[in-house]
């Protein structure tokens, strides 16, 4: 394994107590005092978002990485690890004050002065642990080290500074203005940044930076479309959060997966109230900002054992890939969950064995049960694969006979397989035992009801639709016939990145290259890349988890086989046909490639040639889950003045209603037999284009909103119209 820099270490149990706990002081009251003149009157909104996040994210885990005493930890993880324990510490602190509150005569545990007393309280027995248990009194000087650059930033660097901006004011203009140009400068900026590392006009030391920029710029040029939530999950999520927050406590009676997520009914929530702003912008900002950080646990990941260029290249596929900045978005408790799941492989990777990274892990993976069901059932199975087969080479490798033959073998070094197993099968126990009691006791079976159907459904039809394209997700993907030119090269262009990563893959496996990874994440990739396997050929498992987002989760592992696979193959070029091919000419066509999978997965290049479009932050047009304030005014009247009522509206429209109301309504999305006496709901998009999108078995078509207009209008606000039948 590549050892990190020198100059990179951070160890924060060398930092100089007293300067270390002033300036979490300061920040601790900074928070109280913006909270106390927000309640008299005197508000200072930004400046409460700012400090109130950096306070919520960061100070609760930097507290407790100090006390873990945790060694060779640098700058990047330890923000990686702060923000991973402060939002577990939220969930589980909210968690808490929800079970007990009632119990001391709080029932509403979860509001303003309770959650902040609380978390204070924590703050300063947490800092007062740490000055307790600080022997040394002379320590480096952490705020100098951290701020102290004497290099000047270079223009290529302020370029990608200014990445976020664009992002901003580029989906205000398409808000406002129905104005895509400056989202498409930004993605033309990213592509020529990205051409830039390649020609090594941006230094090393700004990969990191490089990378936040761009995953936070990719993210919010989707998440900032719209004044109101874009998507399908997130609006559910929106409902159960604002249900505990007008609650003022969460009541985990109620039915259902999502209601069982800390990193909705918990989390949300607490961020909603200190930052005292809205939860749509908490799902639209906040959730964004903590995504991020995902692609440079990623990249850490990778630079400890691969070069620099092949980390950031191999990162930057995983970030450009559609599902990381557009679907994630619509699922606010996967993005938490990713961020633990990140972590988790982080501290495998390292491979310390001390008691404080066992602590990390046993949080990060608790948390990871916690914040998405879905997530933690597959990450469930790559952790126990990759643990019985490694247990199984290793028992392996001690035959006399194995011995005999694995020297002539080209295959991976077994020396070193042995040697680093820190990952025992009583952690894997551990997770799969505390996530499955969770899903079975907080949300009465129904999570694990629902994996335990699935796998019913998936074993009854397997050798019936085995390899059916319409029973499995994602054999019908690659079958499916393309739309236009532009859709087949870039249905193809997908085909060859995954090619790439077979090749890369079994390079890595056979030894036909240089590059040596850590065991746990080969075999990791090893599960994952069987997993891909699985969802092209089994019936109704890529379907049950989507496989756009298994396919996103995978390539968390198998991202960098994806550029070694290039890497590969121009060496196997040079080879045979002598053709003389640097090092640097490698990198750059790597970048290249990147360059035209980022053009085609956010729409660039189908706005560009006027194609079909596939971007709604790129295209005004085209029909998508998004909302305007017509759409939400109209879905809030008629949640107002129905009764019990059935509501019928098309299949994307009846999602702005889940804002509203999903337990105690009769929602259908088929108009063909209306009910009488119940409301139709009728958006933006149906009005003005006399049409509804209507779903059955996994297709869709739009039919017209003729027989809709012979019913009895009782609503139009110039967009939105309600009709009772």
């Amino acid at each position: 394994m590549k050892n990190m820099k020198t100059n990179n270490i951070l160890d924060i149990n060398h930092l100089k107590i007293s300067k270390f706990l002033m300036v979490i002081a300061v920040i601790q009251i900074l928070v109280v005092s913006l909270i106390a003149l927000d309640w008299i009157g005197f508000k200072l909104p930004f400046l409460r978002y700012v400090v109130g996040f950096i306070y919520l994210t960061f100070i609760p885990g930097i507290l407790i990485l100090r006390l873990l005493n945790l060694e060779n930890i640098n700058l990047l993880e330890t923000i990686l690890y702060s923000a991973g324990l402060s939002i577990a510490v939220l969930m589980y602190t909210g968690f808490f004050m929800n079970i007990a509150g009632p119990a001391i005569g709080i029932n509403n545990p979860i509001t303003p002065f309770p959650l902040i007393s609380t978390i204070s309280l924590m703050v300063l027995g947490l800092s007062i642990l740490c000055y307790i248990r600080d022997e040394n009194k002379e320590k480096n000087h952490f705020f100098r080290n951290l701020f102290e650059h004497k290099d000047s930033i270079s223009p290529s660097v302020l370029l990608v500074l200014l990445l976020p901006f664009l992002a901003i004011i580029g989906t205000y203009l398409m808000n406002s203005y129905q104005n895509s140009i400056l989202l498409m400068v930004l993605i033309s900026l990213i592509a020529l940044i990205t051409l830039l590392v390649a020609y090594e006009k941006i230094p090393k030391k700004y990969f990191t930076l490089t990378i936040f920029v761009i995953s936070l710029s990719l993210l919010l040029h989707n998440s900032l479309i719209s004044d109101f939530l874009v998507g399908w999950d997130i609006n559910k999520e929106y409902y159960i959060a604002n249900l505990v927050i007008s609650n003022g406590i969460w009541d985990y009676t109620i039915p259902g997966n999502v209601n069982a997520m800390l990193s909705i009914t918990i989390l949300a929530p607490v961020y909603s109230i200190i930052l005292n702003t809205n939860l749509i912008w908490i799902f639209k900002v906040i959730y964004p900002l903590i995504f991020s950080l995902v692609p440079l646990g990623l990249y850490n990941i990778l630079r400890m054992q691969l070069k620099d260029k092949i980390a950031f290249f191999s990162t930057l596929f995983y970030v450009f890939l559609f599902v990381f900045y557009v679907e994630m978005i619509f699922l606010a408790r996967q993005e938490i969950a990713e961020l633990f799941f990140m972590l988790s492989i982080l501290v495998i990777v390292k491979g310390n064995n001390k008691i404080g990274t066992s602590f990390l892990l046993i949080i990060f993976v608790a948390s990871l049960a916690v914040s998405h069901y879905g997530l933690s059932y597959l990450v469930m199975i790559i952790f126990f694969l990759a643990t019985v087969l490694l247990l199984f080479f290793r028992k392996l490798g001690k035959l006399d006979f194995f011995n005999k033959l694995k020297d002539k073998l080209t295959i991976y070094d077994y020396k070193f397989m042995f040697e680093n197993q820190n990952i025992k099968m009583t952690f894997v126990f551990f997770f799969i035992v505390f996530g499955l009691a969770w899903y079975i006791f907080l949300t009465n079976s129904h999570a694990f009801t629902t994996i335990v159907k699935i796998g019913d459904h998936i074993a009854s039809s397997m050798y019936t639709e085995f390899m059916n394209p319409n029973s499995v997700q994602g054999l019908y993907l690659i079958t499916k016939e393309a739309s236009s030119p532009l859709n087949t090269f870039s249905k193809v262009l997908h085909l060859t990145s995954q090619f790439l990563i077979i090749v890369g893959f079994f390079s890595v496996i056979l030894k036909f290259n240089k590059f040596k990874l850590n065991i746990y994440y080969l075999m990791y990739s090893l599960i994952g890349l069987l997993l891909l396997i699985i969802s092209i050929t089994v019936p109704y498992f890529s379907g049950s988890l989507n496989t756009s987002r298994v396919y996103q989760i995978v390539l968390f592992f198998l991202a960098p086989f994806c550029v070694i696979g290039v890497i590969c193959l121009l060496n196997l070029f040079n080879k045979y046909l002598k053709r003389k091919l640097t090092c640097k000419s490698t990198i750059k066509i790597c970048a290249i490639f990147l360059v035209v999978f980022l053009a085609f997965n956010t729409g660039l290049s189908f706005e560009v040639l006027n194609d079909n479009p596939i971007s709604y932050s790129l295209n005004n047009d085209l029909d998508y889950p998004k909302f305007n304030s017509q759409d939400y005014f109209g879905a809030k009247w008629v949640m107002g003045v129905k009764t019990n009522n059935s509501i019928y509206a098309d299949d994307y429209r009846f999602l702005i209603l889940f804002l509203f109301d999903q337990y105690h309504i009769g929602l259908y999305r088929e108009t063909n037999e209306l009910k009488s006496h119940s409301y139709i709901y009728l958006g933006s998009f149906n009005t003005l284009n006399n049409k509804m999108r209507e779903s059955s078995k996994g297709s869709f078509n739009y039919s017209t909103t003729e027989k809709i207009s012979k019913e009895s209008e009782i609503y139009d606000n110039g967009g939105s119209k309600i009709f009772l039948t």
